[in-house]
């Protein structure tokens, strides 16, 4: 069944892939945020995070639900994919 039995691996690769994409993302966001809102940079990127904490906490459970019907590693694998395609993207256009 599966890929490969679960393991500790695992989480700690998508831990590792979700906190490097969103580091990776910052630095550009910032300097994009300062160029807009000069003056309230960081005002604009705490709202940001907080209304992306808001949408991740109600998502969460639904989430939840969809991966034990349909298998947890396929839904972290599109979690992961979600959160580091930005970076390419970003490469292309910045």
């Amino acid at each position: 069944q599966g890929i490969a039995r679960p393991s500790v691996y695992h989480a700690v690769v998508v831990i590792f892939l979700e906190f490097f994409a969103w580091g990776l993302l910052t630095t550009p966001m910032l300097t994009v945020l300062h160029e807009t809102f000069s003056h309230h940079t960081f005002l604009m990127n705490g709202l940001i995070q907080g209304v992306k904490g808001f949408l991740s906490f109600f998502s969460a459970p639904l989430i939840g639900a969809l991966s034990d019907a349909w298998g947890r590693k396929s839904f972290l694998l599109l979690t992961v994919f979600f959160t580091c395609a930005p970076i390419p993207l970003m490469r292309i256009s910045p």
